[in-house]
């Protein structure tokens, strides 16, 4: 896979994306589920990961439950970083559209996406990745 072009969108243009598979973190601002809520109705695999976080942190149940509502598979990281190769690497396509919200992730895990990427750039097909992050108010 290449890197051939970054492009920035306005939030409209989400839904017209049409993601294989969308990979989000579920976190404690309520802010965690925006994008989650214009994509829930897509029929793409849709992730979302948990990390070390307790449970009682302003919306983190909520937005837990959000998730498991809306049939996200909820993945905890064990670890400092998620498992980027079991995530990605069963997804097969000639083309493979990938979705990340990093609103809600540390930086080291969606630089762990980027990095993936990086190494995995010689394979076969093509990956179009969107990138996403929401602002807080």
């Amino acid at each position: 896979m290449e890197l051939s072009s970054i492009e920035h969108i306005d939030p409209a243009q989400l839904t017209d994306f049409k993601a294989d598979v969308f990979i989000t973190g579920l976190g404690f601002e309520t802010r965690s589920t925006t994008v989650s809520r214009l994509i829930e109705e897509s029929s793409c695999k849709k992730i979302a990961l948990k990390g070390e976080i307790r449970v009682k942190e302003f919306s983190f149940q909520e937005n837990e439950n959000y998730f498991k509502e809306h049939s996200f598979e909820i993945l905890t990281v064990n670890s400092e970083i998620p498992d980027v190769d079991a995530l990605l690497g069963p997804i097969e396509g000639e083309q493979v559209n990938i979705m990340i919200d990093c609103t809600s992730m540390p930086p080291h895990w969606y630089y762990e996406f980027f990095r993936w990427f990086y190494e995995n750039q010689d394979g076969d097909g093509k990956a179009r990745m969107r990138i996403i992050y929401t602002m807080a108010k």
